[in-house]
């Protein structure tokens, strides 16, 4: 064997050696932004990909309510179930059940979606109908 074809040998494991470093290095960055990612997604954006679709509700004091969900707000959401619309504040939410499994984030959301709880029951206080 010749001094080059040691030489080239042992380049080319060093470069064998550096890629595989590069590709544990680059796994673990892509871990974890995706934990970051993750990190990022909320009930509220969850709940927006579900919208127009059934989902289940479990509320403290009410138990489980299955309806369409029709509104999504910053801190709040529409469900139409049992034949009457519910103004549902979404820390009142224990747990969801059918919603989709991808997110819409927040950034994404037209002005009339970030319009906050206060500004739903204010919008209902200014009804002519009653609200039961």
């Amino acid at each position: 064997m010749t001094w080059e074809t040691e030489l080239f040998d042992l380049l080319d494991d060093l470069e064998g050696q550096a890629a595989v470093a590069w590709e544990a290095d680059r796994e673990a960055e892509l871990a974890d932004r995706a934990r970051t990612e993750y990190g990022a997604v909320t009930l509220a954006s969850r709940l927006m990909a579900s919208r127009g679709s059934e989902v289940g509700l479990d509320l403290a004091h009410v138990g489980r309510l299955v309806g369409r969900l029709s509104r999504v707000g910053e801190g709040w959401c529409l469900l139409v179930a049992r034949g009457q619309d519910w103004v549902v504040p979404l820390h009142a939410v224990s747990a969801v059940h059918g919603a989709s499994e991808r997110s819409v984030p927040e950034v994404a959301w037209s002005p009339i979606d970030r319009l906050s709880l206060r500004a739903a029951l204010r919008r209902l206080s200014d009804a002519t109908r009653p609200v039961g």
